[in-house]
């Protein structure tokens, strides 16, 4: 299977302005590299057949936080029940933190099995033999990048905000 194809990110998420807030002058700054060390709480929702979206709450070394909703796409793979999405949704979140500068970051998933698998404690499936190891280049892009299980009610806010912009991307035509 082609790269390309496995995580075909839409046209509207490739075109979309960075939404990045510009700090004002009355805006708190926080101690220098504070931007660089964030924890990351990620859950992945799936919206529909080949579509979902990772949500992120970023919080950083100056106490600053933030959610970011990123919707991607992927081939689905139905006998991965759902990991593939998994996979495509830490993966854009990921891309979400570099762009925003992230250096060192504690990313919390609610997936024990991902940690396993990412820790090399055990194997994904042979289908997810690319997606994984994309994942883990992601996560080499970083300074530092560690993961840890959260308890899954940890993300129930996150996952709940995210499941709100599921229905209406889930409408939205492909291609």
């Amino acid at each position: 299977m082609q790269i390309e194809h496995l995580f075909d990110y839409n046209r509207a998420m490739v075109l979309a302005p960075n939404f990045i807030a510009q700090a004002g002058e009355d805006r708190r700054k926080g101690p220098a590299g504070a931007r660089g060390d964030c924890q990351a709480y990620i859950a992945v929702i799936r919206c529909g057949a080949g579509r979902g979206i990772a949500a992120v709450s970023l919080v950083d070394r100056a106490g600053s936080a933030g959610e970011h909703f990123m919707p991607f796409s992927v081939r689905e793979q139905p006998s991965q029940q759902g990991r593939d999405y998994l996979y495509a949704g830490v993966t854009a979140a990921l891309d979400r933190l570099l762009s925003l500068g992230v250096r060192r970051v504690l990313i919390h998933v609610d997936d024990a099995q991902l940690i396993e698998e990412l820790a090399q404690r055990s194997q994904p499936h042979r289908e997810l033999a690319l997606p994984y190891i994309v994942l883990g280049c992601k996560l080499n892009e970083f300074a530092n990048a560690k993961l840890a299980l959260v308890r899954s009610e940890r993300l129930a806010t996150l996952r709940t905000k995210a499941e709100g912009l599921a229905t209406p991307f889930a409408l939205l035509p492909t291609g």
